[in-house]
């Protein structure tokens, strides 16, 4: 695998609080009754932007959102919602840029989702996400979905993300996949009730390819990459019955919880179990 071709994995694994962030299946899920977040992340945070953010919403959903460094405001953008013959068109718009990115949501007879599509406007053909086979609890919560990244190129990488749940509305414990031809990706969330606090372990599994292990620069290179987000392991493992040299990276983010159950502080705890804040959050509440 390229350093090109490794953006897809660590994009998926950095971007996935955002891409699914509108899903019930997001990492730790918001509840209904926020109405604003103030979100600040250290430089040594893994998600982009670096500093101040400000998320607003209305019942449940996301409505718009600012980006600053420093004092400079450097991104903002806002969410529309629709319902166009019975599917909801929900429309991210960016300030000062041309193109615009959509989902499509399909609901069954009882109000569930079903499919939802996400495109670019400059390509309203051929969508660059798309989530199906939900699956739903006697509460009606998903406990299973699967999200299909199609790339520039048609390159796909698959996730399938399961949840538990202590009764049928309150996780426990959710569990995702993620697969590409070049790399495995699981993710395990915990709900501990007793220290009010989520932890999310994930661990990468990176195919060394045949160029690779024929330069040592390149694979140096390689490791590196994976360095900025994970501590590396190296090692082998058994991929579709072949046994292949691999990269074994781990992340592991825990979460402090307030008492609604949603997240107000973010550590990152690396190999020795030392613990580096990365995030925090104001919330407002109707």
């Amino acid at each position: 695998m390229t350093i090109k071709k490794l953006v897809l994995p660590l994009f998926i694994f950095l971007h996935c609080q955002i891409v699914f962030g509108q899903y019930d299946f997001e990492d730790i899920p918001l509840t209904n009754d926020v109405v604003e977040i103030t979100q600040i992340a250290s430089k040594k945070s893994l998600f982009k932007p670096k500093g101040k953010a400000v998320f607003k919403y209305e019942k449940g959903k996301l409505r718009s959102y600012k980006h600053y460094e420093g004092k400079k405001l450097i991104d903002e953008g806002k969410y529309e919602y629709s319902l166009v013959d019975g599917k909801e068109i929900v429309k991210e718009i960016k300030k000062n840029q041309k193109h615009f990115s959509f989902n499509v949501n399909y609901y069954d007879d009882q109000d569930r989702w079903y499919k939802s599509e996400k495109y670019l406007s400059n390509n309203v053909e051929t969508p660059i996400l798309i989530s199906s086979d939900f699956r739903y609890n006697e509460g009606d919560k998903v406990v299973y979905c699967k999200v299909t990244s199609i790339q520039e190129g048609g390159q796909e990488s698959v996730s399938e993300y399961a949840t538990e749940y202590v009764d049928q509305h309150s996780w426990k414990k959710r569990t995702t996949f993620s697969f590409s031809e070049d790399m495995f990706l699981k993710t395990d969330l915990k709900y501990d009730p007793s220290s009010r606090s989520a932890i999310i372990t994930r661990c990468m599994i990176y195919i060394i390819d045949e160029a690779e292990k024929k330069s040592k620069k390149l694979k140096a290179k390689i490791k590196d990459t994976l360095q900025k987000a994970h501590w590396v392991e190296e090692g082998t493992a058994d991929i579709n019955g072949k046994r292949e040299d691999v990269y074994r990276t781990y992340t592991v983010l825990e979460h402090r919880l307030d008492d609604r159950g949603n997240w107000v502080e973010q550590y990152r705890v690396n190999k020795k179990g030392k613990k580096k804040l990365l995030q925090k959050r104001a919330i407002q509440y109707q």
